[in-house]
């Protein structure tokens, strides 16, 4: 067992012990090898001192771990203790390395801080998660072409949509699909990008996503392509802005018989001859709802089916609570 004590209080106040290590030159001060950290929240860290110049092991996370298995209120407490211990040991030992692009001491330092912005997150300390993130993409640190700095982006826009600031998560979101259409979230960043936009009122921006979605992912992901079409014909609906609502789901409709699952294709011919009786055109209206009796002919069967897809289709409880659905069946 070692005991220590650390003296004074102002600025950083560290120290350690190294072990099967050796001196050097330059700096004069420091070993060349394995050091065990002492201070406010390094202690029990393990540092390669003036070789890797990384952290080789810290109890940052055992603390997240502990925080997992705890749960409930006392937890949120672990995870911000955890996560501050992760910001502290970048600003120890990786920023400035990282800021003047040197390797050593900067190896793992978009690992450390992507564990701090989940820690706080789990903290429900989301303005602290976002600040994280942000330096893991700032170029000035060269690290924001790295896997965990990109999913950081996405990251950032889910953050956003948290706290209720959509024109900044909907931002993050098209920043992310323009910037990494491959990656396995894109898809997802950009149709939420273009619900928000819809949520919004920014139809202009709404239908620039809509329309690169549509581009980049209508043949891979037709569904999806398809659900979003309808949700732009349902914004107009919503605003009561008849002859756009039919410009946009008469032209999406022929996708969406396609492609979309049968919630979204009830859904919207059953809209889309609302919209033809706002317009007076009566006979329009009725080949809508006939399809829709079409399609929901046997309630059961249907809504059995909506359930089987509702990991694709989004919440199946739109279409089995659709009242103009079960009205038109009725024959109202």
């Amino acid at each position: 067992t070692l005991e220590y004590k650390l003296n004074g209080t102002e600025g950083f106040v560290n120290g350690g012990v190294q072990f099967r290590s050796v001196r050097i030159k330059e700096p004069p001060n420091e070993m060349f090898g394995y050091q065990a950290d002492i201070g406010a929240g390094y202690s029990g860290c393990l540092y390669d001192e003036s070789r890797r110049k990384t952290m080789l092991a810290k109890p940052a996370e055992e603390l997240i771990k502990k925080a997992d298995k705890t749960g409930g209120a006392e937890s949120y407490k672990m995870y911000e203790k955890g996560a501050q211990l992760y910001l502290d040991m970048w600003k120890k030992y990786s920023e400035a390395a990282c800021e003047s692009k040197q390797t050593a001491g900067c190896e793992r330092a978009e690992e450390i801080l992507y564990n701090s912005a989940k820690a706080f997150q789990a903290a429900r300390l989301i303005a602290k998660s976002i600040a994280v993130r942000k330096i893991l993409i700032d170029p000035k640190y060269g690290l924001e072409k790295r896997d965990t700095a990109v999913k950081a982006v996405y990251e950032i826009g889910g953050n956003y949509q948290a706290i209720a600031v959509y024109d900044e998560a909907a931002n993050w979101y098209e920043k992310f699909a323009a910037g990494n259409p491959g990656a396995e979230k894109a898809a997802d960043a950009l149709q939420d990008a273009t619900v928000l936009r819809l949520g919004l009122g920014q139809e202009d921006q709404a239908i620039k996503d809509a329309d690169l979605f549509n581009k980049n992912y209508g043949t891979k992901k037709p569904a999806q392509t398809a659900a979003i079409a309808f949700a732009i014909g349902s914004h107009y609906i919503d605003r009561e802005d008849w002859p756009e609502a039919r410009k946009r789901l008469s032209s999406a409709i022929g996708q969406i018989d396609k492609n979309a699952t049968l919630d979204v294709q009830v859904q919207a011919h059953a809209l889309l001859g609302l919209v033809f009786t706002k317009l007076n055109s009566a006979s329009n209206a009725a080949t809508e709802y006939s399809k829709v009796k079409a399609l929901w002919h046997d309630p059961a069967a249907a809504i059995k089916k909506v359930q089987s897809n509702k990991s694709d289709s989004g919440d199946y409880k739109k279409a089995v609570n659709c009242k103009a659905c079960h009205e038109v069946h009725k024959g109202k």
